[in-house]
C-alpha cells in the first residue's frame, strides 16, 4: 500500500484531503483548491468582527426602511436576474456539498466518531486544502445571500420574518463558529450546502412557474425542519462533550449555547411555517430561507 504523504498549511499542521485516500477522485480537483491557505483570509476575519454586524445592520435597515421606500413605486420585474441568481446557488451549493460532506463522512467513519468530530482541530483535519476553501467560502457566502431579501423587496414580495431572521442569524453565527474554529461547524456547512444546492434549483424553476413533480415544495420544508432538528442534534452533543472534558475540545462554550437557541428558534418557526402553509393555506410564499 502507498504511504499518503501529508500536506502541510502556513500554520505547520499536517492535514490530509479526500482525495488522498480516493486517489481516483484526484483529478477532478484543481491545484488551487488543493493548494489552498485559508489562514490570510481566516486572519483577516478574525481582526474585522465589525464586518458582519455591519453587513447585519445596513441588512435590516434595508428590510424595513427599503419596503417603506417601495411603496411609492411599482414593482421591479427582476425575474430573469432572479432566475440566474438562484441556479448560481444552486450550482455554487452542489459544488461545496461535494468538497465537503465526502470529507464529513470519512472523519466520522474513520477518525474517532461524533466525538472526534467535536474535539478535533479544524486546521488539522479540514481547515486547509480544497475543503478549507469550501467551507470558507460558505462562511463568506451568507453576506451576498442577503440579496435574497433585496429580490423580494424591489419585487413587493412579502418579507416574512422567518426569511430576515434567518439571513441575519446565519451570518452572524457562521462568522462566530469559523473565527472560533468550532470542530462541529463541517456539520452545519455540509447540511447547508446540501438544502440550498436543492432548494435554490426549486426557487429557479419556480421563476419560470415549473413546478416539476419530482421537486415539490414539501420537500424543500421537510429537508430545511430536518437541517435544524440535526443542528440542535449536534449543539447538544457539544454542550455534553463540552462539559464531559472540561473544555478540552475546543469549542467556545458561548458558540455552543448561541446555536442551541439558534436553531430551536429555527425549528419552531420551520414547522410553524409548514404547518401554515400546508394546513391552512396555500398562499404563503416558500421563500423562507
Amino acid at each position: 500500500m502507498t504511504e499518503i504523504i501529508p500536506f502541510v498549511n502556513s500554520r505547520g499542521q499536517q492535514f490530509y484531503q479526500f482525495f488522498q485516500f480516493y486517489p481516483f477522485l484526484e483529478p477532478f480537483y484543481f491545484n488551487f483548491e488543493k493548494q489552498y491557505d485559508p489562514k490570510p483570509v481566516s486572519d483577516a476575519m478574525k481582526a474585522t468582527p465589525w464586518i458582519p454586524l455591519a453587513a447585519c445592520c445596513c441588512y435590516v435597515i434595508f428590510c424595513f426602511g427599503g419596503q417603506l421606500v417601495m411603496k411609492r413605486y411599482s414593482a421591479f420585474d427582476l425575474n430573469m436576474t432572479l432566475a440566474l441568481w438562484n441556479l448560481f446557488l444552486s450550482i455554487f451549493s452542489f459544488i461545496g456539498l461535494i468538497r465537503v460532506a465526502p470529507h464529513l463522512l470519512h472523519m466520522i467513519y474513520y477518525d474517532g466518531g461524533v466525538y472526534g468530530l467535536i474535539c478535533c482541530d479544524p486546521g488539522h483535519k479540514y481547515g486547509s486544502g480544497a475543503t478549507g476553501l469550501w467551507i470558507q467560502l460558505f462562511i463568506l457566502s451568507k453576506i451576498p445571500e442577503l440579496l435574497d431579501t433585496v429580490f423580494i423587496v424591489l419585487r413587493k414580495k412579502k418579507l416574512i420574518f422567518l426569511h430576515w431572521y434567518h439571513h441575519l442569524t446565519v451570518l452572524l453565527y457562521c462568522w462566530h463558529s469559523y473565527v472560533t474554529e468550532n470542530a462541529a461547524g463541517i456539520v452545519f456547512c455540509a447540511m447547508n450546502y446540501g438544502v440550498h444546492a436543492v432548494m435554490y434549483l426549486y426557487y429557479f424553476f419556480q421563476c419560470f412557474k415549473f413546478h416539476p413533480w419530482w421537486l415539490p415544495a414539501r420537500f424543500i420544508t421537510i429537508c430545511q425542519t430536518s437541517q435544524m432538528f440535526v443542528g440542535i442534534i449536534v449543539c447538544l452533543m457539544s454542550a455534553i462533550i463540552h462539559r464531559k472534558h472540561d473544555n478540552s475540545c475546543g469549542v467556545q462554550y458561548q458558540n455552543i449555547v448561541a446555536g442551541c437557541v439558534m436553531y430551536t428558534s429555527y425549528f419552531y418557526l420551520f414547522v410553524a411555517f409548514a404547518i401554515k402553509r400546508y394546513f391552512f393555506s396555500k398562499k404563503v410564499s416558500t421563500k423562507e430561507a
